[in-house]
């Protein structure tokens, strides 16, 4: 499939509107940050776009600065990048292919995922956004944010502070940006350097595919029935039951490539700490068994409190990292991370919601649950090798579930 005609128009670096006040100089970083992955007049829209960014951008100062070291973010109000671009075809045209893929995702992002931009010093920008006019009058907003200094949550908010801004300039959000340290303090990662690229290359190994696979709201319902059905004890959440269906055909996955022999596979679950880490997850006898798969899921979120947190952020974290790159690399880990219930089609510019909010990452077994358009279905961006992805779009319980990237209209059902 033919790659989207983008050009770039313009490319500019916006500031906070007022000065970052000295002693919010410096953004010290935790634990996890240190460690994190990798119709209407255009003109004056982009430049409304411009000025609500620059003012959104004295709250969340931050991700205006510049990577200082493995400690901190130096909050110098150094700026962000924003791109215009103009694309030669109709909103209509890009999403209604029959698949959506890399090649008209990518032209519409400022970089490409896990890559860098950099400004003229050479120093990382760690907030780039470029937004793409399309010919119908459309467009898209496509970011590309620094893991360090942003997590879903934390997008969400920067995203509806800037929309808010954009409509009326009242937004009073203050105080969204935090010191963790005190939860997750910063560490002298040199001694477990090893773990720590170990973990990283793992995760980014390349050779990787992106896939984009939709759980309707019917097929949701019916999951949900069939595994309460199944003895469970209680109905799975909709993320759960899907979170399920990936990673049993995951499972088995992994025991064709270790030729049946019995090992444990993991799920890492990413959940959101603020409102609450480390069991792990037995492997299961029937690779089918969703009921048994979403209780474990269920259970595991319970266990994320206060205590299970600090000992995971303890003087284990090295072997924790250690583990998890070794079970990435054996294929033995599928890390799922849930981005629903964040009000991403909530956020209007002031010409009308989006119509579509997607994910994109080459990160190596990942696999990121959004809401879709009807806030029911559940899309699953899947990452995984070629050979891996080969075998998972044609597992049995993704095919009963879930329909494979299809055009963006008309498949949540």
């Amino acid at each position: 499939m033919a790659a989207l005609k983008v050009e770039i128009t313009s490319t500019e670096t916006v500031k906070p509107s007022s000065p970052t006040p000295n002693h919010l100089r410096t953004h010290k970083l935790t634990i996890l940050d240190q460690t994190a992955p990798p119709a209407y007049d255009q003109d004056s829209f982009a430049e409304s776009l411009k000025d609500s960014l620059s003012n959104t951008l004295n709250v969340y100062y931050p991700l205006a600065g510049r990577y200082r070291d493995d400690f901190s973010i130096d909050c110098n109000d150094a700026g962000v990048d924003l791109v215009r671009a103009r694309v030669g075809c109709h909103l209509s045209d890009a999403l209604g292919q029959e698949t959506v893929d890399e090649d008209r995702l990518l032209p519409l992002l400022p970089c490409r995922p896990q890559g860098r931009r950099v400004d003229s010093d050479g120093e990382l920008v760690l907030l780039a956004v470029q937004v793409s006019f399309f010919e119908c009058g459309g467009l898209s907003v496509g970011v590309c944010c620094w893991h360090g200094v942003s997590d879903a949550c934390t997008l969400a908010c920067f995203l509806r502070t800037w929309m808010m801004k954009t409509q009326d300039g009242n937004d009073e959000s203050s105080g969204v940006v935090r010191d963790c340290t005190d939860v997750f303090p910063p560490r002298d990662l040199s001694a477990a350097s090893e773990s720590v690229e170990g973990f990283r290359a793992a995760v980014a190994t390349p050779g990787t595919r992106i896939k984009r696979f939709v759980f309707g709201r019917d097929k949701i319902a019916a999951l949900r029935r069939d595994i309460e059905a199944a003895n469970s004890q209680q109905r799975p959440s909709r993320v759960q039951a899907v979170s399920a269906v990936i990673w049993a055909a995951a499972i088995k996955i992994a025991r064709v490539k270790n030729e049946g022999r019995g090992q444990c596979h993991i799920a890492a679950m990413t959940t959101n700490l603020r409102s609450r880490m480390e069991p792990a997850l037995p492997p299961v006898d029937n690779d089918d068994d969703y009921n048994a798969l979403a209780a474990k899921l269920r259970e595991s979120v319970k266990m994320v409190n206060d205590e299970n947190m600090r000992k995971a952020m303890g003087s284990g974290f090295s072997n924790v990292l250690r583990r998890f790159a070794e079970e990435y690399a054996e294929g033995n880990l599928l890390a799922i991370s849930s981005w629903c219930r964040f009000p991403f089609y909530e956020v209007d510019f002031g010409i009308g919601k989006p119509i579509w909010m997607c994910f994109f990452t080459m990160c190596y077994n990942l696999v990121v649950l959004l809401d879709a358009e009807d806030g029911v279905g559940i899309e699953a961006w899947v990452t995984l090798s070629e050979e891996d992805m080969s075998k998972f779009e044609k597992d049995v319980g993704v095919l009963k579930y879930a329909t494979c990237s299809k055009s963006i209209v008309g498949v949540h059902h």
